[in-house]
């Protein structure tokens, strides 16, 4: 199960991150978002190109 999946499942908004008790940071739903986001623009545009490329 992905941290977004948790997230959305259990409602939370922000989620600490904790290395030997100490706290490091929190991710919260729209940094998870952002992410997922900028992966798929990624896949979008490597598509683009392969499509444009296959066309010349």
């Amino acid at each position: 199960m992905s941290v977004g999946s948790t997230m959305t499942e259990k409602r939370i908004r922000h989620l600490p991150i904790v290395d030997k008790g100490r706290l490091i940071g929190i991710v919260t739903l729209g940094d998870v978002v952002k992410a997922q986001r900028d992966k798929y623009r990624g896949e979008v545009d490597t598509l683009q190109i392969q499509i444009m490329e296959e066309q010349t």
